[in-house]
Order: C-alpha cells, then sequence, then structure tokens
C-alpha cells in the first residue's frame, strides 16, 4: 500500500529532475552563442555558404528548440514541485491551465504517473536537442577546418 509521504515525495523528485534541465539549457545556450557567433563570423568573411550554412541553420534551429524544451521543463518542474508540496491538486492544475487556455483537447484528468511520464520525455528532448547542437556545431568547425588552406 503507497502511504501519503510517497504519493507527495513522487512529484517533488520529478521536480528535482526537471530542474537539471537549467543545466542543459545553460550549456544548449552556449551552443546557441557559439553558433550565433560562427554564422556572424563566416557572413563577414564572405564564407557563409554551402553545407556549413546549412549546419549553421540546424543548429540555430535546434537551439531554439532546446530554449522552447527548457521553458517547458521549468515549468514542469515547478509545477510539479507545487503539487508535492499540497500547493495544488492535479484537478486544480487542469482548471488553472484550462483557464489560461494552455491545456490542449483530452489532456484533462490525467494521472499523475503520465504527466510525469510526459514531463520526462519533454526534458529527453531538451536533452537531445542541446547533443544535436553539439553535434552541428562540430560538424561546422570540422567543415571549415577543411576547408581552410594550410
Amino acid at each position: 500500500m503507497v502511504d501519503e509521504s510517497e504519493i507527495r515525495a513522487r512529484p517533488v523528485v520529478m521536480a528535482a529532475l526537471l530542474r537539471q534541465g537549467r543545466l542543459v539549457h545553460g550549456v544548449g545556450l552556449v551552443f546557441l552563442v557559439a553558433t550565433l557567433a560562427l554564422a556572424i563570423g563566416l557572413a563577414l568573411d564572405g564564407r557563409l555558404a554551402g553545407p556549413a550554412a546549412l549546419l549553421l541553420g540546424c543548429g540555430l534551429l535546434a537551439g531554439l528548440g532546446e530554449s522552447w524544451f527548457a521553458f517547458r521543463v521549468a515549468l514542469d518542474a515547478d509545477l510539479f514541485r507545487r503539487i508535492g508540496a499540497g500547493q495544488l491538486t492535479l484537478d486544480g492544475l487542469d482548471a488553472a491551465l484550462s483557464g489560461l487556455g494552455l491545456l490542449p483537447q483530452g489532456k484533462a484528468g490525467r494521472p499523475l504517473d503520465a504527466r510525469m511520464a510526459g514531463a520526462k520525455a519533454l526534458l529527453a528532448k531538451q536533452v537531445g536537442l542541446a547533443g544535436l547542437q553539439l553535434i552541428l556545431l562540430l560538424a561546422m568547425l570540422a567543415i571549415l577546418i577543411l576547408r581552410t588552406p594550410s
């Protein structure tokens, strides 16, 4: 049998996990700034073309996507913390989100486990996009190094 303290602990632990998305976002912002700086430098140098331009564009889109997921993960972290603290119920959350037009049709009334699985999926997408940013940035640098005459 599950006691009340365990029921409250689960969303608190989930909130703590989701707060780690701040670190991921910090790294993603570094990658985004580096990508922007590289794009500006190549544009000023007249070398922003071909595969490097495509990779830069994809890197910028990945950075924007990571930022969006960082926002969503941070929001969920705060909401799970409040649920765990007893400041918010699932019904109250659904009512507030619906009232603000933030709850998609058919999502109301989901159990806590489904909500936590969805939040973990958002965090995984955020981490994946930050990883993609790194890969694209490294690929851009490799292309530039290989194309630079000795």
